[in-house]
């Protein structure tokens, strides 16, 4: 899944402090009616901390918020150790193993697909496949990282890659036709059988890389519209709970200062004293420093990661290192030495060598520049792009102002996930302001 996740905790500090907010209406911004109010809480001077909350109405209405997510296939994980069923008349089995036989698949790519004469991206086009587009499987190869189908299309036969198409064989809930769909299995897969009920059998399977979202896998799994509601819903989530900074503010800087988050950073590897270099990023491409720090925490296991301590590498700017941190490609020289705060472009397929390649090209030879330059790149694509604005958690993952469109992760979890680590600096800190924008709906 395109999304980050929360793997780690920090030690709360300091005294707990109370939140309540007024929140007042009065004008439009970006179409939005926006309400604002302002709070200081009790525990602290009111020079050391500030809660700020807006309200904005969007002209759209939860259900259709939560259908839309539906029908883009939300991703959850709640139900990772719920049993899954498929027909036993789509699969052909042998004692534990069972092979996919419905060969029915149908083109998901929301744009024209190339049907390529031979497996590459670079082999001629027989034709171009519009969107759910009924063809037939014939055989599955593996050129490198990419996966093939072989297919019939009318009468044409050629291949497509595994993201833009999926199989007709729904896994299912319950063993019944009726029950929720977790997702689609391809023909031709490999699946385990765990057992039998009636004529469902009981299955286990992992959705391979590269695979579209739609794929059913053991772990994430199509939510129910009852999971995506009580997520896209902003009434579900109490203004006193840490889940509620997904509405933080993330292009309103917090107002902290280098000192206060160099204690955060203390024994954070090579994050360690760079209080500055987020300060500097802030300020520099108006993105909460709060938010980059807990970013690159996570990205880096606490600054511990390969990318975070520098990889070497050659005059083309491949690394010398895997990611064990062993040598390799001993005749090339060392040209440069680069570091990738936020893991931007290391890629499941190849995190160490994208990453280092990607720090190359953007001249990412020191910590510093790597966490100035890398705030660029998260606030270019989403908290400040000229179109999309998408300035909160929240509007990352559900994009109210356009739903189903330009989203961050599949994860209909993802932006509440992300709050703990934000949360908790927070906590640590003495002197900051906090500006929360709220999302309303018809």
């Amino acid at each position: 899944m395109k999304a980050l996740r929360s793997r780690f905790s920090i030690v709360v500090i300091g005294v707990c402090i109370l939140f309540s907010f007024l929140i007042t209406s009065d004008s439009y911004a970006r179409g939005s009616k926006v309400k604002e109010g302002i709070e200081r809480q009790s525990t602290l001077s009111s020079s050391a901390v500030g809660k700020k909350v807006s309200q904005s109405t969007y002209p759209t209405s939860l259900h259709r918020m939560t259908m839309q997510q539906f029908q883009e296939y939300g991703q959850t994980d709640r139900y990772r150790s719920a049993p899954a069923y498929i027909h036993r008349g789509l699969v052909k089995v042998k004692g534990k193993s069972g092979t996919v036989i419905n060969k029915k698949m149908t083109v998901v790519a929301k744009h024209g697909t190339p049907l390529q004469a031979k497996p590459s991206v670079d082999a001629v086009p027989l034709t171009s496949l519009p969107n759910q587009a009924k063809i037939e499987y014939v055989t599955q190869l593996t050129t490198g990282h990419l996966t093939w189908y072989k297919v019939k299309y009318g009468t044409k036969q050629g291949y497509i890659l595994s993201s833009a198409i999926i199989g007709s064989s729904t896994i299912l809930s319950e063993p019944r036709f009726d029950s929720h769909g977790y997702g689609h299995i391809n023909p031709g897969e490999k699946i385990e059988v765990i057992g039998k009920r009636g004529n469902y059998y009981q299955i286990s399977y992992r959705r391979p890389a590269g695979h579209d979202v739609r794929i059913f896998d053991n772990t994430w799994r199509r939510a129910r519209i009852s999971d995506i509601r009580a997520y896209v819903d902003p009434g579900k989530i109490a203004p006193t709970s840490e889940a509620f900074y997904q509405f933080l503010d993330l292009s309103k800087s917090a107002g902290t200062t280098a000192k206060t988050l160099n204690r955060v950073l203390v024994s954070k590897g090579t994050l360690s004293g760079k209080g500055q270099s987020f300060i500097t990023a802030s300020n520099k491409y108006n993105v909460n420093e709060i938010y980059l720090l807990s970013h690159a925490l996570l990205e880096t296991g606490h600054g511990s990661s390969r990318l975070a301590k520098g990889v070497p590498v050659d005059k083309n700017g491949n690394a010398l290192i895997n990611a064990k941190g062993a040598r390799i490609h001993p005749t090339r020289p060392i040209a440069k030495t680069v570091y990738n705060m936020y893991g931007i472009r290391a890629t499941d397929s190849n995190p160490l060598g994208n990453g280092a390649k990607f720090a190359f090209e953007q001249k990412w030879f020191t910590p510093e520049a790597a966490i100035i330059g890398g705030a660029y790149w998260i606030g270019e694509s989403y908290i400040n792009h000229p179109t999309y604005r998408q300035n909160t958690l929240y509007k990352m993952r559900f994009n109210p102002a356009a739903p189903g469109s330009h989203q961050y992760a599949t994860d209909i979890g993802w932006a509440s996930k992300q709050t703990a680590s934000i949360y908790n600096i927070y906590r640590t800190l003495d002197r900051y302001t906090l500006h929360f924008d709220v999302p309303k709906f018809q």
